[in-house]
């Protein structure tokens, strides 16, 4: 990725969807091999250059922004992470497409980072959405629905 990334650099396409993709991927890569500082380097500036491209409401950004929130989740900044949550369930909910596997696991992803800073009330209803979108999506049933059941 270091190699795709200095490749971009010098040909001048870094600031691009490919660049962000390549950011993004990297992210991946990092988080899988456990290194979360690395990874949520990469997603911020997958970030920036999807801020730049004008690409952020769109439901990649909106994923993008989930993966920026469970790495911050993992290095434990909550705050950071319960902004990223935030705003990928404004853009959700904007394009309407918050009532998916997706926005149901958005919303665990929410109520896990509110608990953690002690908001139980915040949790609960977080979780309760989650439960009311899995239900909606019909993936109630699925491990996903039966992680939030537990």
């Amino acid at each position: 990725y270091a190699e795709a990334r200095r490749i971009h650099e010098r040909a001048g396409t870094l600031e691009s969807e490919d660049g962000a993709r390549l950011m993004i991927n990297t992210g991946i890569a990092k988080s899988k091999g456990g290194d979360p500082e690395g990874a949520l380097e990469a997603y911020e500036l997958a970030l920036q250059l999807v801020q730049r491209l004008g690409k952020l409401e769109t439901e990649h950004g909106a994923n993008l922004l989930v993966s920026v929130g469970l790495t911050r989740v993992d290095i434990l900044d909550n705050d950071g992470a319960l902004k990223a949550f935030s705003e990928a369930k404004r853009i959700r909910e904007k394009l309407r497409i918050l009532e998916t596997l997706e926005g149901a696991r958005l919303m665990m992803s929410l109520g896990t980072a509110k608990g953690l800073r002690g908001d139980l009330n915040g949790k609960l209803n977080a979780y309760s959405e989650a439960r009311r979108l899995h239900e909606a999506s019909k993936t109630l049933d699925s491990e996903d629905g039966a992680l939030l059941l537990n």
